[in-house]
């Protein structure tokens, strides 16, 4: 996010110059790390990060009025949590990164995939993710129905 550089560095520059940062911010007695071990950490928390902040955001979306902040963030530790992704640990790097604009480019390359909709009718109905009622689709159409101008076939 340096202006003056910006990106005109080399992969190896920038890794170097993320590492000397690193080592005036770690504490004192700390295990040394090098450029490979620093750039795998962060894809590591950048993988995670990206998970929960699709959660999250959703959940900010679609959540109900009543609803705090901190009762969507509960859920979508809630949500988050599963047998490969067994706990959320870097809520203070995802409030770092949210706001950031390379972090967002990468959040829109890769959006997480919403709630489902099925569709229940010709006329384009569709139903809510939360709201989702099963059809089947060999039901006979009710008498109370306009006939539909598409032609039914059986299937072969």
């Amino acid at each position: 996010m340096d202006s003056i550089i910006g990106t005109d560095q080399t992969d190896v520059c920038f890794w170097k110059r993320v590492l000397e940062v690193y080592n005036g911010f770690k504490p004192d007695g700390s295990v040394e790390r090098t450029q490979s071990q620093i750039r795998k950490k962060f894809g590591r928390i950048t993988k995670t990060v990206k998970r929960f902040s699709g959660i999250y955001e959703t959940q900010l979306h679609l959540a109900e009025s009543d609803r705090t902040e901190a009762d969507v963030r509960a859920l979508s530790y809630q949500l988050f949590n599963t047998e490969k992704w067994p706990k959320f640990t870097y809520w203070d790097e995802y409030f770092v990164l949210r706001d950031c604009p390379k972090f967002r480019s990468l959040i829109d390359k890769e959006p997480v995939p919403g709630p489902k909709r099925t569709r229940f009718g010709v006329a384009g109905n569709y139903s809510s993710s939360s709201d989702s009622r099963a059809f089947e689709m060999n039901d006979d159409a009710s008498e109370d129905e306009p006939p539909s101008t598409l032609s039914w076939r059986p299937c072969p």
